[in-house]
């Protein structure tokens, strides 16, 4: 099975599971999940989503752990430096416009150099995409907390977006998507 392929279902499978945070930032209620977050690198305390794209892609690649020993340089527990680690490596495709299944997703907040959110595309259809992202709320999955925005983010869910406009409920800017690869040298997507 293709990479892309491998991380949308995992991807998924998680989505399904109703990852349930400890709020705010302190593990989850599933213990393996928050094990294998903790392999993904994931630490007390810290921001989650782009560890949850991290996740989904280490395992996608346990099969092919040439691709994934590269990805790991890359890869990085804040979004916006993941974004530029990809887009300056001289080979790994990213895109600021065209999504690709299993790719990760990444989000700006305005122009800042460190905030933004990241998920994982599992669907494309025209102009839209459909994200799995980690740290995030949905209307079927609300925030337990009172008070509580789209923004404050506790579990993994599904969103979907349009190209060119801003995510569908935490009004980031889409930054730029970085493919899934089945071969870094050469390069086969």
């Amino acid at each position: 099975m293709a990479a892309a392929d491998q991380i949308v279902q995992i991807a998924l499978a998680y989505n399904a599971q109703n990852i349930t945070e400890i709020q705010p930032n302190d593990g989850w209620t599933n213990k393996q999940y928050q094990a294998d977050m903790v392999s993904a690198g994931w630490y007390m305390g810290a921001e989650w989503c782009a560890c949850a794209a991290i996740l989904d892609w280490k395992k996608g690649y346990a099969t092919n752990p040439s691709v994934w020993a590269h990805a790991s340089r890359l890869v990085s527990l804040n979004s916006q430096q993941m974004a530029r680690n990809f887009h300056a490596d001289p080979v790994w495709p990213t895109s600021t416009n065209v999504p690709k299944l299993g790719a990760i997703v990444i989000w700006q907040a305005g122009h800042s150099a460190t905030e933004g959110h990241a998920g994982i595309v599992v669907a494309i259809n025209g102009n839209q995409f459909t994200s799995v992202e980690g740290n995030t709320t949905s209307t079927v999955r609300p925030n337990p907390i009172p008070g509580a925005t789209e923004a404050d983010g506790w579990t993994v869910a599904e969103h979907t977006h349009t190209i060119g406009q801003q995510h569908s409920t935490m009004k980031l800017n889409l930054d730029r998507f970085i493919y899934a690869i089945e071969s870094y040298n050469p390069l086969v997507i």
